[in-house]
């Protein structure tokens, strides 16, 4: 035999508490237009260099080319 369920008279109300407002977590529009302004380059790497940025990729399950273009932009904002 079935359990029986009890309805209440629930309106759908939530209690304000249960919701918190945080900061936007978004960037903002031109942080985000910054980030897709890209170009395509060509370069030539070792092996060795391209067999560990696969390996951490693959850990961090995200692209290598990602993880290169990651990179190079840390090393870059670090030398301006």
């Amino acid at each position: 035999m079935k359990k029986k369920v009890n309805y209440t008279d629930d309106r759908g109300e939530m209690p304000e508490k249960l919701f918190v407002v945080s900061e936007d977590v978004l960037p903002s529009p031109a942080e985000f237009a910054r980030a897709l302004e890209r170009e395509k380059v060509t370069i030539n790497l070792s092996a060795g260099s391209l067999s560990k940025f696969r390996r951490v990729a693959k850990k961090h399950r995200m692209p290598y080319q990602a993880l290169i273009r990651e990179v190079l932009d840390r090393v870059a904002r670090r030398i301006e």
